[in-house]
């Protein structure tokens, strides 16, 4: 995702990459905490998990587990109820 949304140049092309990402029902974001980012793809998580906001939901699965039974947590962040 960020890499798709980082090598749009022009304002336009990026509101339509960005589409992409805020029209599905539900977004699944796959061990964002995994790796680091720069300002700029900090910049356009935000911009996506922005125009989601109160339209659809998403869920984040966290790279960590838990020590005593090897589990995954995930959290779910459901649309807002207008």
């Amino acid at each position: 995702m960020i890499l798709s949304l980082k090598k749009e140049k022009s304002q336009m092309n990026l509101d339509l990459a960005f589409k992409k990402y805020v029209s599905p029902d539900l977004l699944i974001m796959d061990e964002l905490g995994y790796l680091s980012y720069d300002c700029k793809a900090a910049d356009l998580i935000f911009e996506v998990i922005n125009r989601r906001y109160e339209t659809g939901s998403i869920t984040d699965i966290l790279p960590t587990s838990h020590s005593r039974t090897g589990t995954r947590y995930f959290r779910q962040h459901p649309a807002s109820q207008r």
